[in-house]
């Protein structure tokens, strides 16, 4: 409603009228609505009845998939240039068997289907690419290179801001959310994507 308020505030044939004047006769008038035409003067051409037509032709859940995973890219990005500032460490949780994913033969066949890795204290070279990034990781005293596509990622998580998202639903999660992700130590529960929901 806040941001409804904030676009009529800009309409121009609001401020029009809240000085005296008459918007009938002004190029773009609006047109009467039940709502007094506040959002008929927003879609002049458009009945607001119909609103899901304006969504035709745009995959509104994939753009904003690739908009958070560009997100995730450009962390790790800075990461593998800088390293972590402060506290700052990541939890990603992946699709195991998705088409790219490089994993040591051992955890693809205890983790056939999705895995949590941490980047905090032991991973070395990591490397971020436009559709992959690659990190070493230490398990169980090997060292290991391991390699995710971005589109295998169901989560992302800082637990120390703390910050989340999660891929299946594309929203930020919350404190509670990302504390959700985490087992009773503080490590991620591997083989689980954690309690990031859709906020209603």
């Amino acid at each position: 409603m806040r941001l409804l308020e904030l676009l009529l505030d800009r309409d121009p044939d609001r401020r029009h009228r809240r000085h005296g004047a008459r918007a009938q006769g002004r190029p773009g008038a609006a047109r009467p609505a039940r709502d007094g035409g506040r959002l008929a003067r927003l879609l002049p051409d458009r009945d607001h009845r119909r609103l899901p037509a304006v969504t035709a032709g745009f995959d509104y859940p994939d753009i904003l998939r690739r908009a958070t995973l560009g997100l995730v890219r450009e962390v790790l990005a800075r990461a593998a240039e800088s390293g972590l500032p402060g506290a700052h460490h990541f939890y990603l949780s992946l699709r195991t068997g998705e088409p790219g994913v490089r994993l040591p033969a051992a955890l693809a066949r205890q983790f056939p289907e999705t895995m949590t890795v941490v980047l905090q204290h032991q991973y070395w070279d990591l490397v971020v690419e436009p559709e992959a990034f690659e990190v070493t990781l230490r398990f169980g005293g090997a060292y290991e290179r391991v390699r995710v596509p971005f589109d295998a990622l169901t989560a992302f998580v800082d637990p120390s801001v703390p910050f989340g998202l999660d891929f299946t639903q594309f929203a930020a999660a919350t404190e509670a959310d990302a504390a959700g992700l985490a087992g009773p130590d503080g490590a991620p529960d591997a083989g689980e994507t954690g309690g990031i929901g859709l906020r209603g």
